[in-house]
């Protein structure tokens, strides 16, 4: 199951094995992740609440499982741009036990007091892309020596 959405919700929340997406979500109690939880957190621009995904706590926080991390609406940040995607008055307690960086966004999280702040390390290529470039080059040159060696004959 996901949440989603924004405003407050009274009271805990323990997310025991479904998604939150917070957008700009109040918990005007603690808030427990559990090992099969998520929370998804995507990054539009630099504004907390409106432009990137926050949870705003009163209470506690105590983390673990997933955190999903991704880009927007076609923003890109600079490299080491810092986000504080989430904010617990009573601390923070825990880690999250899976980082993933969605659409091949790469990320570090810091883990403060009463706070978790997370800076973006850019976009990452994988390793097919890589190799199917390193392919077409050798096509390339392979070619460019086969026909030189015709013209000689």
């Amino acid at each position: 199951s996901v949440m989603r959405g924004d405003g407050i919700i009274s009271g805990h929340l323990t997310n025991s094995a479904g998604t939150v997406e917070p957008n700009g979500l109040s918990v005007s109690s603690n808030y427990v992740q559990m090992a099969s939880g998520t929370i998804h957190i995507l990054a539009g621009g630099p504004a907390q609440g409106t432009e990137y995904d926050f949870l705003d706590i009163s209470g506690a926080a105590s983390l673990s499982g997933v955190l999903q991390l991704g880009l927007r609406d076609g923003f890109v940040p600079e490299i080491a741009d810092t986000f504080t995607i989430l904010e617990a008055d009573g601390g923070v307690t825990g880690t999250f036990d899976e980082v993933v960086g969605l659409g091949s966004s790469g990320w570090s999280v810091s883990y403060l007091p009463t706070s978790v702040v997370v800076a973006f390390e850019g976009i990452t290529v994988p390793e097919p892309g890589t190799f199917v470039l390193s392919l077409a080059c050798m096509m390339m040159l392979h070619g460019f020596a086969s026909s030189r060696h015709k013209r000689r004959v």
